[in-house]
C-alpha cells in the first residue's frame, strides 16, 4: 500500500466522519462565496459598461425635471386648466418633450429649493379624529384606522427624522405626486387618496380604508380568508385539486386558481393604469395589495414608485422580486412591473416566490439563471405556467405586455373565463366584510421604535417639509381620541 493511501486511512480514522463533514461544509461555503463574488463582479462590470456617466446624469436630470412638471400639471388641474380626462395625455406630452431635448443639468437639491407649484391636496383642517386600531406597520411607517366626521380612513404616518436619515425624502415627494395624479385620474384598483399633512414628527397621507385586509397571508390572524396560506395557496386541499372554502363556510366550491386569476387581473389593471400615467410601480407583491370590504383588490404602496421619462438606475425593491436588469444595473423601466407581476402570480399559486433563497446573492444567482431552471410545483396549472413564462422573460422588451400589448395579456388562456370589461363591478371570489378586528392582526410590538419614542426637541429638519406638504401643524402627533 502506498504511503499516501495509508495517510488517508489514518486521517479518516483519526478525524472521524463528523470532522470530514465539517471540512466539506467549509469548502462548500467557500465555493458559495466565490459564486457570490462572481455575480457581484458581473454586476459591477455591467454597471460600468452599460451606464455612461453622462447618460446617468442626463437621466437623473430628466427625472428631477419631470417630477417637478408633474406637480405643475397637478397645480394646473386644481385651477381648472387641465381636465381629468386630459391628464394622461398631458403627462405623456411632457415626457416626450423631455426625451427630445437636452435638460439643463441642475442639482437635485437646488431644483427642490426653488419655489414649488401649489399643492391642492394639503389637509388644513382635520376635525375630530377617533383612533380605531392599528392596521399595519413597516420599516418606515405605520397605518392607523381613524374615524372622522366623514367616515373611516387609513392614515399612513412616516417619521420625518427616519426619512431624512435614510435619504428617502425624494421618495415620499414622488409618492405624494403619484397619489395626486391617481386621485385626479382614479382607478378602481388603486387606493384612493384624500390629502397630506405633517406635524413636527410625522408626515401623513390620508387614504381610503380598505377593511378587507392585506393580501399578504401573514396579516390575517383568523386564517379564514382565502388570502391565507392555508386556503388560497400551498394547501393540501389545493394540491389535491381544489379549494373547497373557508373554515367558516363563507366560500364554497371556489378554487385557489380562481382567486389568483381575479386578484392578478385587478393588479394588472392597476399597473396598466399607472403606466398610462408614466408611473413605474417597482413594488408589486402581496404585501403591497389590500382588499376592500367587497373583496376587490387594490394596490396600496407607492413608496418606491417613480414618474419615468426613459429609465432609471436606482437599485431598490425586494430581492425576491428583482428583475435581471435591476441585478445587472443596466437601467430599468416599465417592464420591471410585469416581471414583479409574474413573480407574484407564482407566489399566489405556490406559496413562495420562484427564486426564493436564504441569502440575497443566492436569489440574484437564481434570477440570472432564469425561470427555466426553477422547479415548478404541481399546484401551478399549465395556463398559469405559460403566463408566468411570458412575464419572466430576461429581455424586458420580450415580456408579454411589452412585446404584444396589454390586450394580449387580457386574452391569455389563464384569463379565458374572465370578463375584463366588468372586472370592477363583478362579484369577487371572496367577500371579507368590514370587520377590521378580524381582517387585521398588526400589533404595537411590531412598530418601529421611532413611533414609541418622544421627539428630540433639539432635532432640526434639514429638508423643507412645508414646501411640499403644506404648513406644519404645531404638534407631534395627530390629535385623536383613542
Amino acid at each position: 500500500m502506498a504511503w499516501w493511501q495509508m495517510l488517508s486511512i489514518s486521517l479518516v480514522s483519526g478525524l472521524g466522519v463528523g470532522s470530514l463533514f465539517g471540512i466539506g461544509w467549509w469548502f462548500w461555503k467557500r465555493a458559495l462565496r466565490a459564486k457570490a463574488r462572481t455575480i457581484e463582479e458581473q454586476r459591477s462590470s455591467s454597471a460600468g459598461a452599460g451606464e455612461r456617466p453622462e447618460e446617468k446624469q442626463v437621466t437623473r436630470a430628466q427625472a428631477a425635471l419631470f417630477s417637478r412638471q408633474i406637480q405643475e400639471i397637478i397645480a394646473l388641474y386644481s385651477e381648472g386648466l387641465v381636465p381629468p380626462e386630459k391628464l394622461a395625455q398631458t403627462i405623456k406630452e411632457a415626457a416626450t418633450t423631455l426625451l427630445s431635448s437636452t435638460p439643463v443639468l441642475e442639482d437635485q437639491a437646488e431644483l427642490e429649493e426653488k419655489e414649488q407649484p401649489s399643492e391642492p391636496f394639503v389637509l388644513k383642517e382635520l376635525g375630530s379624529l377617533t383612533l380605531r386600531c392599528l392596521l399595519g406597520c413597516g420599516g418606515f411607517g405605520r397605518v392607523q384606522l381613524v374615524e372622522d366626521p366623514e367616515g373611516l380612513f387609513a392614515w399612513k404616518a412616516s417619521d420625518k427624522r427616519l426619512l431624512e436619515k435614510s435619504a428617502m425624502t425624494s421618495n415620499v415627494v414622488d409618492e405624494k405626486r403619484v397619489l395626486g395624479v391617481t386621485q385626479i385620474c382614479p382607478s378602481p384598483f388603486i387606493v384612493k387618496y384624500y390629502g397630506c399633512c405633517h406635524t413636527r414628527k410625522y408626515l401623513y397621507f390620508k387614504l381610503e380604508a380598505l377593511l378587507g385586509g392585506e393580501l399578504h397571508p401573514g396579516q390575517h390572524g383568523t386564517g379564514t380568508a382565502p388570502t391565507t396560506k392555508k386556503s388560497l395557496y400551498g394547501s393540501e386541499e389545493w394540491r389535491d385539486g381544489g379549494f373547497e372554502g373557508t373554515r367558516d363556510g363563507s366560500v364554497s366550491s371556489i378554487t385557489g386558481r380562481e382567486h389568483a386569476r381575479y386578484y392578478m387581473a385587478c393588479a394588472f389593471q392597476g399597473i396598466q393604469h399607472l403606466h398610462e400615467l408614466r408611473v413605474m410601480l417597482r413594488s408589486l407583491k402581496p404585501e403591497d395589495c389590500a382588499l376592500d370590504e367587497r373583496g376587490c383588490l387594490k394596490i396600496i404602496d407607492f413608496g418606491l414608485s417613480k414618474f419615468l421619462v426613459n429609465k432609471t438606475f436606482t437599485t431598490c425593491g425586494t430581492p425576491d422580486y428583482f428583475s435581471p436588469e435591476i441585478i445587472s444595473s443596466e437601467g430599468h423601466s416599465f417592464p420591471v412591473d410585469w416581471w414583479c407581476a409574474g413573480v407574484m402570480l407564482f407566489e399566489l399559486l405556490s406559496g413562495k416566490p420562484p427564486f426564493e433563497a436564504a441569502y440575497p446573492m443566492q436569489i440574484y444567482q437564481r434570477v440570472m439563471k432564469g425561470i427555466n431552471r426553477v422547479p415548478w410545483p404541481k399546484a401551478i396549472p399549465a395556463t398559469a405556467k405559460d403566463l408566468i413564462y411570458s412575464l419572466l422573460r430576461p429581455n424586458p422588451q420580450n415580456r408579454l405586455p411589452e412585446a404584444k400589448g396589454f390586450g394580449a395579456l387580457q386574452k391569455h388562456a389563464f384569463f379565458q373565463k374572465l370578463d375584463w370589461s366588468n372586472l370592477a363591478s363583478m362579484a369577487p371570489p371572496y367577500v371579507p366584510g368590514s370587520s377590521y378586528q378580524e381582517n387585521f392582526s398588526a400589533s404595537q410590538m411590531d412598530l418601529h421604535q421611532c413611533f414609541t419614542q418622544d421627539l428630540d426637541k433639539s432635532w432640526s429638519p434639514r429638508f423643507d417639509w412645508s414646501v411640499h406638504f403644506g404648513e406644519m401643524m404645531p404638534m407631534d402627533d395627530l390629535p385623536h381620541v383613542e
